[in-house]
């Protein structure tokens, strides 16, 4: 297309993923302001973010499981991809609070949906064992 040319109409896709303490209706306000009233703002899917506090038991389930494994128990930053956790904790929850939810196996975030995408044998080896240790605990008398 020359860039002389203007065309009838134009479409822009923006894919924002929202975090705690950002609510998706008044983020779509916000863009809508800086579109102005020209351009229609639609959501195309709109999930909550995951939102796991480090105190739940869970978490805490976790962690442990993590340290008798031999892997650093330290606290994720919140992840800036998205995955099925945020759906699940809502299907998994009850009066509409989420189950405590936490993203852990041996994928790499840079290695999702990539050409020649790869786990490596080390990390999934690693990750059967933390998986060992968190069901020991799960199913643990209590």
């Amino acid at each position: 297309m020359a860039p002389n040319v203007v065309p009838d109409a134009a479409e822009l896709m923006l894919d924002i993923r929202t975090v705690p303490g950002v609510e998706a209706g008044q983020l779509r306000a916000q863009v809508g302001l800086l579109a102005g009233e020209q351009v229609d703002v639609a959501d195309h899917v709109v999930l909550p973010p995951l939102d796991t506090g480090a105190d739940e038991p869970f978490v805490g389930m976790v962690r442990s499981a993590l340290q008798a494994a031999g892997v650093s128990d330290a606290v994720a930053p919140p992840a800036r991809f998205f995955t099925d956790a945020s759906v699940l904790a809502g299907v998994l929850g009850a009066d509409d609070v989420p189950a405590p939810t936490v993203v852990l196996g041996p994928g790499e975030p840079a290695q999702c949906h990539v050409v020649d995408e790869y786990c490596l044998a080390s990390r999934v080896e690693e990750t059967v064992v933390i998986y060992r240790e968190l069901l020991d605990r799960w199913c643990a008398p209590a």
